[in-house]
């Protein structure tokens, strides 16, 4: 222990005396901060100053229109862009836009083609086109800038859909607020609807049943109106033989004055006939009323009288058939009065006959009283029928043929009316026939559908109904009337990120100082071992320990020097943003030491080769630690390198400082880097004495060669 002192001392003593040993080391002291400070500076706000990266911007938009509004999408992109300090828009034609890119001058270039607003315009089409911008980028000017220039183009076609989304979603939303105030107009009829669809529904089955008894129906008619033409025949033939009966008749009828002549004559003898009887009468009863006829006589003269009053009787038969014949041909009833008292005569003269055919010789006084009544009675009516005769009976004959006269003609007309019509008949019975099957077939069509517009009338209702218990219309509606101009921002920008930033740091230089200062120890510990020997020498003899160690603190001294000077140096003079600053010192102190110990070890137990193992573990460290990149993003290989790498731990507990400490973090990234000098300076106890005789043997052949210190 006294050899490690006196080391560690005398290396003291000998910098401090020698003014140009102090410079050196004061200068090794300050390298790694310079060059932790230049990297942090120059990555201070890289993306603070995008401005001044050029993009160049072609506008050949021609325009376009919708529903006769004009626009041109085109002209607001060059208007919003000369707006926006993201990059260095520069607004060009496409001829230098083609010559600056390729040149160097812009690191990029958009074209925004002349059917950009056309294409936008076919949204409202069957067939839309998405609008295309033409985004040309110089990839070999710089790594970086092409990222860069990507990310702000990106941003760009952002904000064009979201503007765009915007606009078309004013439109939707405009027409949504119109329909709603038409809805809310005519609600009242909409319910009339709803309620006209439920009564519809509620008497679908009756219709259904009305079109079936309406199908029966037409059944029955088609029946009779076959029937009907089946008869029409029948018909035409009885109306045929109607005409020729008629035809005769109207023959006969011309001759009625034949007739009249007859048939008046024939009832002025009657009625003479009947004049006789009174005087016929009258004899009969005078003689019986003497009492002076033998009863032979007597017997012969009732005989006589009995046989006039059956003539009288047949007479009046006769006669009233004629009269019947008359009225009845002629279709009036002028006679009926004359017929009646012709009848009543009648029974009286057959009271007569029967009054006769009971005598037995002479009259009594009762049979004659009878008799004689009866003849008082027969009397008047003979005399009235035949005073009426000329005034009256020929009167009306006369008038009865002349009616029957004209009934027969109009019977003629009607007929030969009934012929022309039976043709006319047949084609209506055909025409209705034909309008029947029709209908028939129509009905037929509308009973098979039926089901399915029952069953779709149905499925409405029902949906209205499930939307009537669901919904409310009149909150629709409310919904629907809504602000269209917001509703339209909302779902162009439906979400606002907020961010809450859980250990926010203000700057990209404070957020790289961590693995910059980390780099600057490591880059510190290879230069010291570049300059200051790790080797003692002394006159008296050592072993290999003690001048390991002995030599080990004077350079972790420096290395603590390093950090000091690195760590205040972020703090005070760049300013970088540090939570815990006396943490920060500490931790970077900690860490070269570390740093130190791994690389020292390396050197005095490898020599030479010990300098390249730590240039190679810096050059390792460097992709797999996650300093700039997060280490997901690096290959597989260095994912598998960074728990292995002390920057790993070292990084991140620098982070804690900067950001705000979580001790479980910090505590396990102490515990992990304390792994490393552990075993460097196991490896310094027990390599360095047998390593260095083979490594001496390989330095002095080496510098034999004159190319080696």
């Amino acid at each position: 222990m006294k050899n490690i002192v006196s080391i560690f001392t005398s290396d003291i003593r000998r910098i401090v005396k020698n003014r140009s040993a102090l410079i050196i080391v004061i200068g090794l002291a300050f390298l790694p901060s310079l060059y932790a400070w230049f990297n942090i500076l120059s990555s201070w706000d890289p993306y603070g100053n995008t401005d001044a990266i050029k993009i160049a911007v072609v506008n050949q938009d021609k325009g376009s229109s919708i529903n006769g509004e004009s626009f041109n999408i085109g002209n607001d992109i060059v208007h919003s862009l000369k707006n926006n300090e993201q990059m260095g828009w520069t607004f060009v034609t496409e001829e230098e836009a083609t010559h600056g890119v390729e040149h160097g001058d812009y690191y990029a270039s958009i074209l925004i083609d002349e059917d950009f607003s056309e294409k936008i315009s076919t949204v409202i089409t069957d067939d839309p086109v998405k609008p295309e911008v033409i985004y040309t980028v110089n990839e070999k000017i710089n790594a970086i800038a092409p990222k860069i220039t990507s990310s702000g183009v990106s941003s760009l076609v952002e904000i064009i859909s979201s503007n765009f989304v915007k606009e078309a979603n004013k439109v939707i939303f405009k027409t949504f607020n119109d329909l709603g105030i038409e809805l809310e107009e005519n609600l009242p009829t909409i319910e009339k609807i709803f309620n006209f669809i439920f009564e519809i529904e509620k008497e679908f089955p009756k219709i259904i049943e009305d079109v079936n008894k309406g199908s029966q129906k037409i059944d029955e008619y088609q029946q009779i109106v076959s029937d009907m033409n089946e008869h029409l025949d029948e018909v035409n033939a009885v109306l045929g033989n109607y005409y020729s009966t008629a035809v005769d008749l109207n023959e006969k009828v011309t001759k009625y004055e034949d007739w009249f002549n007859t048939i008046s004559g024939s009832l002025n003898i009657n009625y003479e006939t009947l004049n006789s009887y009174l005087q016929e009468s009258q004899s009969f009863l005078e003689q019986m009323e003497s009492g002076e006829l033998p009863i032979e006589e007597l017997t012969a003269k009732k005989e006589e009288q009995m046989e006039g009053i059956t003539s009288k009787i047949s007479t009046i038969e006769q006669t009233v058939s004629i009269l019947e014949a008359v009225q009845n041909w002629s279709n009036t009833s002028l006679f009926q009065e004359e017929i009646d008292q012709l009848q009543s005569l009648n029974t009286l003269l057959t009271m007569q006959l029967q009054t006769l055919e009971s005598l037995e010789g002479q009259l009594t006084e009762e049979n004659l009283k009878d008799f004689m009544d009866n003849e008082q009675k027969i009397k008047p009516i003979i005399q009235e029928l035949s005073d009426n005769f000329d005034e009256t009976t020929l009167k009306d004959l006369e008038s009865a043929f002349q009616k029957g006269t004209e009934t027969a003609d109009k019977m003629m007309d009607y007929l030969q009316t009934g012929k022309e019509l039976v043709p006319q008949a047949e084609e209506r019975l055909g025409s209705a026939q034909q309008q029947l099957n029709a209908l028939d077939k129509q009905l037929t069509t509308i009973e098979e559908e039926l089901p399915y517009y029952q069953e779709s009338l149905q499925s409405i209702a029902d949906k209205i109904r499930t939307f009537q218990a669901e919904y409310d219309l009149l909150e629709i509606i409310e919904l629907l009337k809504n602000n269209y101009e917001e509703e339209s921002d909302y779902f162009a920008n439906p979400i606002l990120l907020k961010e809450n930033k859980l250990f926010p740091i203000p700057n990209y230089g404070s957020a790289m100082s961590p693995f910059f200062t980390t780099l600057s120890l490591w880059v510190g510990g290879l230069i010291l071992v570049s300059v200051l020997t790790v080797e003692v020498h002394v006159e008296r003899r050592m072993k290999a320990g003690e001048v390991y160690f002995g030599r080990l603190f004077t350079f972790l001294t420096i290395a603590i020097m390093q950090a000091v000077i690195v760590s205040l140096g972020d703090i005070f003079l760049l300013k970088t943003y540090v939570v815990d600053k006396f943490w920060f010192v500490i931790f970077s102190i900690f860490i070269s030491l570390v740093f130190m110990t791994i690389i020292y070890t390396l050197v005095s137990v490898f020599g030479n080769i010990g300098k390249a193992l730590s240039i190679i573990l810096l050059v390792l460290q460097l992709a797999s630690s996650g300093g700039t990149f997060p280490v997901q993003l690096v290959p597989k290989v260095f994912q598998y390198f960074h728990p292995l790498m002390p920057f790993t731990y070292a990084i991140s507990m620098m982070r804690e400082a900067v950001g705000g400490i979580l001790w479980g973090v910090v505590i396990e990234d102490l515990l992990y880097l304390s792994i490393f000098p552990t075993i460097m300076i196991l490896m310094g106890i027990f390599l360095k004495k047998p390593i260095n005789k083979h490594t001496r043997k390989m330095i002095k052949k080496a510098r034999e060669s004159r190319l080696m210190a």
